[in-house]
């Protein structure tokens, strides 16, 4: 019975979560039958499950909404704001009562109330219909569904034996490693070279499945806002559209929880602050109904929240009146911020801009728990502000919370780990553009005219710096944490740049607040992953002091002042070029052994798999290869290079090239003129397998099980161009293509668009079916493409 009573839990809180948005949706779309029909469902499974499970209290709430929403399925009630509140309170006790039967709390509250409140609206109707005695018979419960074709299966796995899965799968990618490391030393064996690439990419394939496993839809955060922007809507006398897009978004589990506060906050801001009243928005010449957009969207290994609302926007002359009053700045200082440091004075604790308080907001907690708590995930937050018009808060987070891109650096004798994320570039010592200063007592760095606070990463951390080889230079890390100004960290040198899994530090590693928790790279030894945000205070960068937005200030100017970024290189050829730097994914030193030429072009073997080089031409038989890895947000390659000079800004016009394919333009760097290289060039080769990626362009491929030329000669051919396979029939509905050598079956889907007959003579059928020969490998992929044009 208490694992009957687990599942029951387990599967009512997944279900409540959804159920909520749909009630609102019902109330604006009162003739969705569909909406209603999985409303009722999930409340008579409710009461079925109870009456077995003998849960009495839910039972009763159960069947008090089960009449109700019955009456409505039958066109008996009109449904009305009144009826769809009084559904969600008792779906609301529901939920509460779920709880309580997991902690075993005591919840002493009158359901009568609600009962009562719910049967009001049957008062009217026939004895039967308030008994409950309803029919419903020919009607399917939801956990009587029989499982359809291509319906996704599902398990409930603990989040510990997810924990300990990955940490198996990590410590075998670090076992990888240490193999690789060592068959480089042993030299090169053409049977273990295609054994051990077979046993990378299965390794690396299954460290990203069981990666994705802790990932879910962002569905099960955005689908509480309708009932949250409802509820605030009613209070506040207002009317306001909330719209949602990206729920299927996928997110880690951890960060699910850290997000449902910040976007709370926000929304609870955006209806009481920003959307206007009724009457407030017909003088202004609005849309009497406030409107609020959430969207979430991946972009590389970041997630982009945004939460837009056409309101009044944040009035900045009010906000400095009131940090003025506060103390927070001074009035010479804000006359002397950017718009933008202005604007971020809103995550001040305690400073609102609310005329009163109220239950909803007013209390100045918001925006800076807002900004706390996505700091302590990793992620920032940007505001955009239309005053008058509305405002625009864009939240950044990490892809997930256990996995990072990062780098191993040393400072002193140790090794840490920084994410890559913090990175803005980094610089060596020796380099002509950078000079040592000393302002005011505190150490700086210029960096191109750029100064930025600057201290030492073995200083911060009170360990000795070691000795260093003479004439050895160090490098310097300009970093930009989640909040507060960019600074300059330096450090020993960088090690390694790689994927870093990342597990929760000791406490009292972790409230010093220097660290991001622990990693295990890929040498096997432990190491500490180090915080932005925390090395920042450390060095006496608050995010309200004056250093910070003086240096937000000059960060806006920079940005006015200068144009976008590049990176001067000296090419293989000898002669100094540039590309931008919004191509440049990473720089690192590749070994030799990782260079092969095969399939007709020069490629690297890295994070287990293959990618094109360019412009490599000879090299020594061992040692390592400068190299520049250029992405696209789609497709990645290299570049190789002789040495890496410095970033500078384009100003100016970018002058015509003769070589417009191979050269952009002809651009100064440091007062001489430069090759600025196209970019694009370097992505040709991908664009077809970039055109014909998603489900859009899966084809499936209808054989018998034992026929082996699809499987060995038409998979790898679809494939290499780009497509999607699959064998499986679950898969067909959802096919852009469907190919098949049976003519029975040709003639069966004659009208079917998406089907191609492959034919094994080379000569046409007589009969009227569009075949192509299937050993005419050009023309079938032409045939593909167009047929996936005709149906774009």
């Amino acid at each position: 019975m208490d694992d009957l009573i687990e599942d029951f839990i387990a599967e009512t809180r997944e279900t409540l979560e959804a159920l909520t948005s749909q009630l609102v949706e019902w109330e604006r779309r009162p003739n969705d039958r569909a909406l209603l029909d999985s409303v009722f469902r999930f409340v008579h499974t409710v009461k079925g499950s109870c009456g077995f499970l003998s849960l009495p209290r839910l039972l009763h709430l159960s069947h008090a909404a089960e009449d109700v929403l019955s009456a409505a399925r039958d066109g008996d009630l009109e449904v009305s704001a009144d009826l769809v509140t009084a559904v969600l309170a008792v779906i609301d006790r529901v939920a509460i009562l779920t709880e309580v039967l997991e902690t075993g709390a005591s919840v002493y509250d009158d359901d009568d109330i609600l009962t009562d409140a719910l049967r009001t609206f049957l008062r009217d109707k026939p004895a039967d219909m308030v008994t409950g005695q309803l029919d419903v018979s020919g009607y399917t419960l939801a956990h009587e569904d029989t499982i359809l074709p291509g319906k996704a299966r599902t398990v409930r796995v603990s989040l510990s034996l997810l924990d300990n899965l990955m940490s198996g799968v990590s410590d075998m990618v670090l076992a990888r490693n240490e193999v690789s490391r060592q068959l480089r030393k042993v030299g090169s064996n053409a049977d273990l070279d295609v054994s051990f690439a077979r046993l990378s990419s299965t390794v690396a394939d299954l460290r990203d499945a069981v990666g994705m496993m802790r990932m879910q839809h962002i569905d099960k955060l955005f689908s509480a806002l309708p009932r949250l922007v409802r509820d605030i809507a009613i209070e506040l006398g207002k009317d306001i559209e909330l719209r949602i897009d990206g729920s299927e978004v996928e997110i880690d589990r951890e960060m699910v929880e850290a997000l449902r506060d910040p976007l709370t906050h926000i929304l609870r801001n955006a209806s009481d602050h920003g959307i206007e009243s009724t009457a407030e928005r017909r003088a202004a010449g609005k849309d009497p109904v406030g409107h609020i957009h959430v969207s979430a969207r991946q972009s590389g290994n970041q997630i982009i929240i945004e939460i837009a609302d056409d309101g009044r926007g944040i009035n900045v002359d009010k906000l400095g009146i009131r940090a003025i009053a506060a103390n927070v700045t001074t009035v010479g200082e804000w006359q002397t911020m950017s718009p933008r440091a202005r604007l971020n004075t809103i995550f001040t604790p305690g400073l609102s801009t609310a005329d009163s308080v109220t239950s909803i907001s007013g209390r100045g907690v918001g925006m800076d728990v807002v900004r706390n708590n996505l700091q302590a995930i990793g992620g920032t937050i940007e505001l955009e502000n239309y005053e008058g018009h509305g405002l625009k808060i864009t939240l950044r987070l990490p892809l997930t919370l256990s996995i990072v891109a990062g780098l191993s650096v040393r400072a002193g004798s140790q090794i840490f780990g920084i994410a890559r994320s913090s990175v803005v570039e980094m610089v060596s010592t020796s380099n002509p553009n950078v000079k040592f200063e000393e302002l005011g007592g505190r150490k700086i760095v210029s960096i191109r005219n750029i100064r930025y606070p600057f201290k030492s990463l073995e200083d911060i951390l009170g360990i000795a710096q070691g000795a260093d080889m003479p004439g050895e230079s160090r490098t310097l890390i300009v970093m930009r944490p989640a909040v507060g100004a960019n600074f300059v960290l330096e450090v020993a040198a960088v090690i390694d740049n790689e994927e870093l899994v990342v597990k929760p530090g000791a406490p009292l590693v972790m409230g010093s607040g220097l660290f991001a928790g622990t990693s295990l790279p890929d040498n096997g030894r432990p190491m500490l992953l180090l915080d932005a945000s925390g090395l920042g205070n450390a060095m006496g960068l608050s995010a309200t002091s004056r250093d910070d937005r003086d240096a937000d200030s000059r960060a806006d100017a920079e940005s006015k002042n200068n144009g976008p970024s590049a990176l001067l290189f000296i090419a293989t050829d000898g002669r100094k070029q540039a590309i931008r730097l919004s191509a440049i994914e990473r720089m690192e030193d590749i070994e030799i052994a990782q260079i092969q030429h095969v399939g007709g072009r020069t490629r690297v073997s890295a994070d287990g798999g293959l990618y094109d080089l360019w412009e490599y031409e000879s090299a020594p038989d061992d040692g390592l290869v400068k190299v520049l890895r250029l992405s696209d947000g789609d497709s990645a390659c290299y570049l190789a290079v002789s040495d890496v000079l410095d970033i500078f800004s384009i100003a100016g016009d970018i002058m015509p090239s003769a070589e417009p394919e191979q050269h952009e333009g002809v651009v100064y760097a440091f007062g001489e003129p430069v090759e600025l290289r196209n970019m694009f060039g370097f992505f040709e080769t991908y664009d077809r397998r970039r055109r014909n990626r998603g489900s859009e362009a899966l084809c499936f491929i209808d054989c018998a099980e034992d026929s082996q030329w699809e499987r060995t000669i038409l998979a790898p051919l679809l494939t290499a161009s780009g497509y999607a396979v699959s064998f499986d029939e679950h898969d067909q509905p959802r096919a852009a293509i469907i190919l098949q050598r049976d003519v029975a079956k040709a003639r069966d889907r004659a009208t079917d668009p998406r089907t191609l007959h492959l034919r094994d003579s080379n000569h046409s059928l007589t009969e009227p079916i569009a075949s192509i020969y299937r050993y005419d490998g050009v023309g079938l992929i032409l045939a593909i493409e167009e047929k996936l044009a005709a149906r774009a």
